[in-house]
């Protein structure tokens, strides 16, 4: 009995040892097989390029064949990990070039993909591929778009590289690639863009039947993405724009100091004695005490528009010197007639309704250093003289300054005087 007890344990133990070696080698088998596995995906890294557009630039208005167009250019850029390539293949049967881009792995591997068809645009005389950009305008709310109004679909371009962007890229060309749009091949090399000009065909959208008023314009390359590429998210730019007639202000609210305007008065405050020594401008040409408040924008290269603090009537407008575009309002503030002075705006841009309500845009401040601001830094100044209208900047007797009211005791007029927005934050 002892005897075939001690048999059946040693089986026992010989069949558990079998089990277990082969369990063993299983596993190491399957974790090799997975370690392989995840070898090969990251070895198998498709490589894409990464489209990414610009602001539009040489933004107006111009009257064509009846129609009122507002024109722009366009550019994007490639700073994806390789190059944008797409190769014509010129189906017989259908009597189409089909539009193929080529896929590459980290490991050479490549394949491609068909992302449209290349046409042939008659006016420009080469050929593009089609589908390719989208513009439109919208509506606004606050700063986001509200309400599709106009819409240029499926714009065609041609893919080649049209100047340098940024050379410094990894794996940039370090020469132009692609010069010629024919539909055998195109492409834009890493760190190089793409433009189309302002003037050329399709860069526009019919705006003939807009209102004035603000828009956002919405510029979208690769808008169907059809164009295999590592990051959608930078393909679509949105810019600002008031449209007023024949013409068009760009706004971009985003570059002034997270709409903190309290922090551009940095030279000049009200009741500030300044001189010929002691301003913070240099040279400087006059000496007293500063009436108003002054809103520095040196740094700011878009227009900025200023808006109306108060409802009122615009009793003067005219070039003055020592600010150049100037606008007075006649209002009442705490039920006291005031005279609102708004200096170194762009005359040509200054309202003409004879009265405005607050939060009505006045105009536009002009370029820094040239005649539009009599040669002054681009910055506005903003005074408020109590009773009479009162063009002075400085006054040489401090006991003078009872005459005028430091804007900034009023809340919320340094946000109100540039976004039209009445809050009481100053």
């Amino acid at each position: 009995m002892k005897l075939k007890l001690s048999i059946l344990f040693v089986f026992l133990v010989l069949t558990l040892g079998i089990v277990l070696f082969y369990n063993s080698d299983l596993r190491k088998v399957d974790s090799e097989e997975l370690v392989l596995d995840n070898v090969e995906v990251v070895e198998k890294k498709i490589l894409l390029p990464d489209l990414v557009i610009t602001d539009p630039v040489d933004v107006g208005i111009k009257y064509e064949e009846g129609k009122k167009n507002l024109r722009f250019e366009t550019s994007f850029a490639n700073i994806g990990d390789v190059e944008l390539l797409v190769r014509g293949d010129e189906n017989i049967e259908k009597q189409v070039i089909v539009g193929k881009q080529s896929i590459i792995t980290s490991t050479g591997e490549k394949r491609d993909e068909v992302i449209g068809e290349f046409i042939f645009h008659p006016i420009h005389e080469h050929w593009h591929i089609d589908g390719f950009a989208r513009y439109q305008l919208w509506t606004v709310e606050g700063d986001q778009e509200k309400e599709l109004v106009v819409s240029q679909d499926k714009v065609s371009f041609c893919l080649f590289d049209y100047k340098e962007y940024d050379l410094s890229i990894v794996n940039a060309s370090q020469e132009k690639i692609y010069k010629d749009c024919d539909p055998d091949i195109q492409g834009v090399s890493v760190g190089w863009m793409d433009t189309y000009l302002s003037y050329f065909d399709g860069q526009y959208i019919d705006i003939s039947d807009l209102d004035d008023g603000i828009y956002i314009l919405k510029t979208i390359v690769n808008a169907e993405r059809n164009i295999l590429e590592s990051n959608y998210e930078n393909n679509e730019s949105k810019l600002l724009i008031e449209i007023s007639g024949d013409r068009l202000i760009k706004i971009d609210l985003s570059q002034l100091s997270s709409n903190d305007f309290m922090k551009r008065i940095t030279k000049k405050k009200f009741g500030d004695y300044v001189d010929k020594d002691s301003s913070p401008i240099q040279p400087e040409k006059f000496e007293g005490f500063h009436t108003g408040v002054d809103y520095e924008f040196d740094d700011i290269d878009v227009d900025v528009p200023v808006y109306a603090v108060s409802d009122g009537v615009v009793v003067f407008k005219k070039w003055v010197s020592g600010y150049g575009g100037t606008v007075v309002v006649e209002s009442l503030i705490d039920n006291r007639k005031v005279y609102l002075l708004y200096g170194h705006l762009l005359l040509e841009s200054i309202t003409n309704n004879e009265v405005v309500l607050k939060g009505d845009r006045l105009g536009i401040l002009g370029h820094g250093y040239s005649y539009e601001t009599d040669n002054a830094r681009k910055h506005l100044h903003l005074a408020i003289s109590k009773e009479k209208l009162d063009l002075r900047g400085y006054v040489i007797d401090k006991e003078e300054l009872t005459d005028w009211i430091d804007p900034l005791k009023i809340n919320g007029i340094s946000r109100l005087v540039f976004t039209g927005e009445d809050l009481v934050n100053g």
